[in-house]
């Protein structure tokens, strides 16, 4: 009787500790399907300039249309340049697993990515957002706004600066960025519906199910 009931002891803590692996590779799976999933939609939401579902500020019409001097579409979405650095990544360390999804490509820690983020996330007053002197980006919009005056579009008089209290022409100083948040309107907007997720996706995967 001993050793039947030993067996038995062996036998049941040989299966808790396999319910044991099947579930931890259950949560891990249903985690990292859960965090792509937030992903996909974190990624698509930035490109439409809607994070959240939340229309941002518009760009003025220099924006729309300009970028480091090149011309630009005019449909162009707040801030959707940032949607190829919204990532997804998986690690284990130690057998403890995170998942990190958000603006966290390695571009972003450049410093020029840094100040674009911080400056649309929190607003504020900028000299300029382009290179060279005041004079030249004057030039630079100036030419724009000529080109867009010739075709008969009633945008161009935002290309054409004004000097003004004792500023030289093309002066932008004291411009406002409106701020253009994007983290926490996502995660507000999604964070129920992930954790809603994994769980569902948890108790499919112990069922069996592929996910």
């Amino acid at each position: 009787m001993g050793i039947k009931f030993v067996a038995r002891v062996k036998a049941l803590q040989r299966d808790l500790e396999a319910y044991d692996k099947k579930r931890i590779k259950a949560y891990q799976t249903a985690v990292k399907v859960g965090g792509f999933s937030l992903f996909k939609t974190f990624k698509e939401e930035v490109a439409a300039g809607r994070p959240g579902g939340k229309k941002l500020s518009p760009l003025s019409q220099i924006a729309k249309r300009t970028k480091t001097g090149r011309r630009r579409k005019k449909a162009r979405k707040p801030l959707s340049s940032l949607a190829p650095m919204v990532r997804y990544k998986a690690t284990t360390n130690n057998g403890q697993l995170n998942v990190d999804v958000g603006f966290i490509s390695p571009k972003i820690n450049t410093r020029s990515w840094k100040q674009l983020v911080n400056l649309h996330q929190e607003g504020g007053a900028v000299d300029t957002l382009y290179s060279g002197s005041r004079t030249e980006l004057g030039r630079r919009l100036a030419g724009i706004g000529g080109r867009l005056k010739k075709a008969g579009d009633p945008d161009s008089k935002f290309f054409f600066l004004r000097k003004h209290a004792g500023r030289s022409l093309g002066s932008v100083a004291g411009m406002m960025i409106p701020s253009r948040p994007e983290i926490e309107p996502l995660w507000d907007a999604h964070k129920k519906d992930a954790e809603r997720n994994i769980v569902l996706n948890f108790h499919r995967k112990m069922q069996g199910e592929r996910i």
